[in-house]
């Protein structure tokens, strides 16, 4: 149903606008959210009842929806939710209004039975109860082998406390097929949800990857001089909760923030350890490799205690190697091989010289088929290639050293 056929009107609901289709004809009652596939967020349809009971379907309705029932004061006597298709819904009160919207919304928004709702337009309550609406200048990169553009506005328009959506300007090609989009967004910047949130809402929008505020009210948009110090406390208070979650239930390796060399660093390594001992079967192959090593516990090296299994400072990495000094797990070029390695053995704890890679075979760790190839071949994510005194774990992690070995660049560390 288009606008022009029912009308829509702004509404507040849950102390958010909403744009809402009206539908007053039995036509448009019928139609209602039929066969449509997308309801952004922040919208919603209004249908005008007559008073009595009421029932509902979902027949041909591929979205799942939230339904309020209102009386005749806009109090909501019973809300529910509908599935696709399947889903049916009536209520036996004194019905006036009734509320389709998003999924969900009802409980993002704490809406209950017994809230009162006010359907008169909410131009008038944005002056009250709002501060004034600003213009908001966003550059926006955009995945239009995904989505449309005119779908993607859509849902910044369903965005809290977005009012209008226009483009700026022509679209600007961008890398990997995707463009760059200048949007203008009347925004009400409130404490509830200001410019940092919608930049947060803009990132979640399906087709849009990346998102730059430019302006504010016409000027350089400067979240210091709009917000003071309230984004960094907000930032302090989530890397505080984070790092309290962090270590009070350390769940992966991978997880951990504290930096190697700090205390709580090795004690949560070893808490990780104690907990997946007995479930070792349910990790992937990295977390398998890492808490096979003595990662965690520490070891006398000439007087000093070090950490086992752990990049170390480069005065505590040498070793001999028929009588001479040699840096440990620093892959070079050259030897029998393309490349060699000295490693210590962890169970004569005698330093041994790896060569690996073929002599004369490119090294293709920028191009994704021959590295895929390549990890099919060699089974890099295997057990049998955890053992670094062999070549085969030294080739497929080849990618981690291709600055100091002189190869293409690439973003990988992993095969």
């Amino acid at each position: 149903m288009s606008s022009a056929e029912s009308g829509t009107r702004q509404i507040e609901i849950g102390g958010y606008p909403f744009s809402v289709e009206v539908a007053e004809t039995p036509e448009q009652k019928a139609r209602g959210m039929m066969h449509r596939k997308y309801m952004p967020n922040g919208t919603g349809m209004l249908f005008k009842m007559g008073g009595g009971p009421a029932r509902f379907h979902m027949k041909n309705t591929h979205i799942p929806l939230d339904i309020l029932y209102l009386d005749a004061s806009g109090v909501i006597i019973k809300k529910d939710g509908m599935r696709p298709h399947v889903g049916k819904s009536h209520c036996d009160g004194d019905v006036h209004h009734v509320i389709e919207l998003p999924a969900n919304t009802c409980d993002e928004l704490a809406i209950k039975v017994g809230d009162q709702l006010n359907l008169n337009e909410s131009s008038r309550m944005l002056k009250e109860d709002y501060e004034d609406i600003v213009k908001v200048g966003v550059r926006l990169r955009v995945n239009l082998r995904r989505r449309n553009l005119m779908d993607i506005l859509t849902d910044i328009r369903g965005l809290p406390n977005v009012i209008t959506v226009s483009q700026e300007g022509q679209l600007q090609t961008a890398p990997e097929g995707k463009n760059m989009a200048n949007v203008s967004i009347g925004f009400n910047d409130d404490a509830r949800f200001d410019v940092p949130d919608m930049e947060s809402g803009l990132l979640k929008i399906d087709g849009v990857d990346m998102v730059m505020v430019r302006s504010y009210n016409d000027q350089k948009y400067d979240p210091k001089a709009l917000y003071g110090s309230k984004n960094e406390n907000v930032l302090r208070d989530i890397v505080r909760e984070s790092l309290r979650n962090s270590w009070e239930n350390p769940q992966k390796i991978s997880d951990i923030v504290y930096r190697p060399w700090s205390k709580k660093f090795y004690e949560q390594v070893r808490q990780i350890k104690q907990r997946v001992h007995e479930n070792a079967s349910d990790l992937d192959w990295f977390e398998r490799e890492m808490l096979s090593t003595d990662i965690g516990e520490f070891g006398l090296y000439e007087g000093s205690r070090v950490p086992l299994d752990i990049p170390i400072p480069a005065e505590l990495v040498e070793a001999e190697y028929q009588g001479k000094k040699v840096e440990l797990d620093k892959p070079k070029r050259g030897g029998t091989a393309k490349f060699y390695v000295y490693v210590r053995d962890p169970k004569t704890k005698n330093v041994k010289k790896v060569p690996f890679g073929a002599e004369g075979m490119s090294v293709g760790i920028e191009d994704p088929e021959r590295v895929k190839s390549f990890v099919a071949r060699h089974k890099c994510k295997s057990k049998e290639k955890e053992d670094k005194t062999k070549p085969g774990y030294w080739s497929c992690r080849l990618p981690r050293y291709w600055k100091s070995l002189g190869l293409k660049k690439t973003s990988k560390q992993w095969w």
